[in-house]
């Protein structure tokens, strides 16, 4: 469901992040994928220790958000705490499926 809103939204060369430990749609679609890297708090970051939002979203254009998180609750929720209101403020929801929110950087 993802890779189908992706393959219906995204637009040619377009980055893609996946917020949540894994990427698998960038390579579901043939998308390059966001340059910064994933994290999953507790495991690679804390709250003494964590990437700052740039890192987190890199270079991506797209940022698909999950409506049901494949991590455990504390792990997303460490997510949401560290990268939540940067994700709202760097990007805007565009479009949507049955399991996942699409993200578009914000023009700047």
């Amino acid at each position: 469901d993802g890779a189908a809103l992706l393959g219906r939204e995204r637009k040619p060369g377009e980055i893609v992040a996946t917020f949540d430990h894994l990427n698998s749609l960038a390579y579901a679609v043939g998308a390059r994928p966001a340059r910064g890297g994933l994290a999953w708090y507790g495991y690679h970051f804390s709250d003494r220790l964590h990437p700052p939002p740039e890192t987190y979203f890199g270079d991506a254009d797209i940022v698909m958000y999950p409506k049901t998180p494949d991590l455990p609750a504390r792990a997303f929720q460490g997510l949401v705490k560290y990268y939540g209101v940067q994700l709202e403020r760097q990007f805007i929801p565009v479009a949507e499926s049955a399991r996942w929110k699409l993200y578009r950087r914000r023009s700047q």
